[in-house]
C-alpha cells in the first residue's frame, strides 16, 4: 500500500477570447489538496485511488471585470477509484473497474454558465497468454457503462460532450 499528499498553490497566465482570437488577460490561482492512495489489498485485488480539492480564482484580470471568480473549467472537487481483480475463475483473467466523479465546473469567465457534476464508471476485463510463445494481453474496455450524459469545458471555454458508452477491443503481443 502506498500513497501521497500533495498541497499546492498554482499560478497561471489567464486567457480569455477576443473575437475570434484568444489572448492573454491576467492570471489565475490555484489553491489546492490531493489525496493518492494505491496497492495490493490481497495478492489478487488492487486498489488505485485519488481526491482532489481546488479553490481557483480569477486573481485578475481585464479591466477587473471577472476579478474573483472562478476559474473557467476547474471544478472544485475529482475523486477517482480503480481496482482489478484477478478472478480464480479463469486463470490469467483481471477484472477491472474505475468510477470518475468530477464536480460543478464553470464554462464562462463572467460565472453564469454552470455544467453540472458527473458520475462515469467504466468496467474491462484482461487476459493475457502466448501466442508463438511471445506474451500476449487481450483488452476489453466498456467506458461510460451506464451511458451518463456529460458535458466538459477547456480552459479556453469551448464546451464538449462527454463521450457516450464505448468499447474498445485491443490485443499487444511482445515480439
Amino acid at each position: 500500500m502506498g500513497g501521497s499528499v500533495a498541497i499546492y498553490h498554482l499560478e497561471k497566465p489567464s486567457g480569455i477570447r477576443v473575437g475570434n482570437t484568444f489572448e492573454v488577460s491576467g492570471e489565475q490561482t490555484h489553491k489546492g489538496v490531493e489525496l493518492n492512495l494505491y496497492g495490493e489489498i490481497t495478492p489478487a485485488i488492487r486498489l488505485l485511488g485519488g481526491a482532489s480539492y481546488i479553490d481557483s480564482e480569477m486573481a485578475t484580470t481585464t479591466e477587473g471585470i471577472n476579478q474573483g471568480r472562478s476559474a473557467i473549467g476547474v471544478p472544485e472537487f475529482q475523486l477517482n477509484l480503480g481496482g482489478e481483480w484477478d478472478t480464480p475463475l479463469i486463470n490469467h483473467l483481471t477484472l477491472t473497474s474505475r468510477i470518475i466523479y468530477t464536480g460543478e465546473q464553470y464554462a464562462d469567465q463572467s460565472g453564469r454558465i454552470e455544467l453540472p457534476h458527473w458520475t462515469r464508471v467504466d468496467i474491462g476485463a484482461r487476459y493475457t497468454t502466448k501466442a508463438a510463445g511471445k506474451p500476449l494481453v487481450l483488452r476489453a474496455n466498456l467506458e461510460n457503462l451506464f451511458n451518463e450524459s456529460s458535458w466538459g469545458v477547456s480552459n479556453a471555454g469551448y464546451l464538449y460532450v462527454g463521450d457516450a458508452r464505448s468499447l474498445q477491443l485491443s490485443a499487444t503481443i511482445d515480439f
